[in-house]
């Protein structure tokens, strides 16, 4: 099969998702302890911030992973359902 993602046997592609959290992790210690410093990250910086995120994921998930989903539909279902019904009322 084709496999879309590239290949993580390429060592800086390796450690991008590790490079991925570590920066999310870094940046949350820095929010919690200096909140003035990411106080303008907010609207459009999230958005674009946010669509960035999802494409790098995408883009470092294999294809093999995205089958596996189909293969459980109840569960995505449920996920989905769950999304837009629970977490509404949570904030």
């Amino acid at each position: 099969m084709i496999e879309l993602a590239p290949p993580l046997s390429h060592p800086p592609l390796r450690r991008a998702p590790l490079s991925l959290c570590i920066q999310v992790a870094a940046g949350a210690v820095v929010a919690l302890q200096r909140p003035e410093l990411v106080s303008w990250f907010q609207g459009e910086y999230v958005t674009r911030t946010l669509s960035l995120t999802m494409l790098g994921m995408g883009l470092t998930t294999p294809l093999s992973q995205f089958r596996s989903v189909v293969q459980i539909p109840k569960a995505v279902l449920a996920g989905v359902l769950l999304q837009y019904t629970v977490m509404p009322f949570f904030g």
